[in-house]
């Protein structure tokens, strides 16, 4: 087997095993809850009790957990493989974003300082100055591009990071540009899914740890949300059929986000609070930062 494609499939099967370790410790976390649904309320890190209550209540569980009655349920796949992959690049990025960033910083520095010395210098009189001068005016010219393409890549660095593993982007679909640059072309599938963050409001550009997290909470809340109801306008005759309030709280989206920090093992479990590198993240905390982005 060529050495790329053991690569790519390597880099699939590693994001396949976390999406099945994930879904097992979401599938685990309600079937606690389940349990527990007629005692009362206990304390944990994501509200489950008033998550798998409201859930339930509002006929939305089917969406959320594997069921016998609906094997089409979104949960099977679609929608634990799309908070999976959020997982994936939390925990790929969440301890390289200031060493990332500085060096793009030292490096452009270190390019800024030849470029000025190479423009400065002074050579002295001879036969072969008009020639040596001439190498060293090369030389400041490939130091210039190369700053301005680092510029560049800085700029999209994160967004283009976050967007897909090294190892999707290997059997990619390649073009080039105006520029005779080669450009990876992602799938449209891809593309399509991560349109449903075009009006959500984060960071595209992680210059602190907590921007990560940000990005990661309204990503996963967006995801949820478009299988979770905000409201829907029924007839009489269909309330009929489904009693009781059908929308999910945005309260409840903010719960299940701190459910996919603990699915992902992305943080730890103290005295009933999660932990993220001694940060506290709570439900309270996680709803207002979604109210401030917008989200409904």
């Amino acid at each position: 087997m060529p050495f790329w494609l053991q690569k790519e499939m390597d880099g699939v099967m590693t994001i396949d095993r976390e999406t099945e370790g994930f879904r097992k410790r979401w599938i685990s976390r309600f079937d606690e809850q389940a349990k527990l649904s007629k005692k009362p309320a206990g304390h944990d890190p994501w509200e489950g009790h008033a998550a798998y209550r409201e859930l339930s209540d509002t006929n939305n569980l089917w969406i959320v957990i594997p069921t016998p009655e609906f094997p089409d349920s979104p949960f099977h796949d679609r929608l634990t493989q799309k908070l999976a992959r959020e997982v994936h690049f939390y925990a790929t990025f969440h301890e390289t974003i200031v060493p990332n960033n500085q060096c793009f910083k030292d490096t452009l520095y270190i390019l800024r300082a030849a470029e000025r010395k190479l423009k400065e210098a002074k050579t002295q009189k001879s036969s072969v100055k008009v020639e040596l001068d001439g190498e060293l005016k090369n030389c400041s010219s490939v130091l210039e591009k190369t700053r301005i393409a680092l510029e560049r890549r800085r700029e999209t660095y994160w967004k283009e990071s976050l967007f897909a593993d090294p190892a999707e982007k290997e059997s990619w679909m390649i073009e080039f540009d105006a520029e005779n640059r080669i450009n990876s072309v992602p799938p449209e599938d891809l593309v399509k899914q991560e349109r449903m963050f075009e009006k959500a409001k984060y960071p595209s550009r992680l210059v602190k740890r907590i921007d990560l997290d940000t990005r990661f909470q309204i990503r996963v809340a967006v995801i949820l949300r478009s299988y979770l109801p905000q409201k829907i306008e029924l007839s009489p005759i269909e309330r009929s059929f489904l009693p009781g309030k059908l929308e999910v709280s945005l309260k409840t989206i903010s719960r299940l986000t701190l459910l996919t920090y603990l699915c992902g093992k992305l943080g730890n479990e103290s005295d009933g609070e999660l932990v993220v590198d001694g940060r506290k993240i709570t439900v309270s905390g996680v709803d207002q930062k979604l109210r401030d982005a917008k989200l409904k």
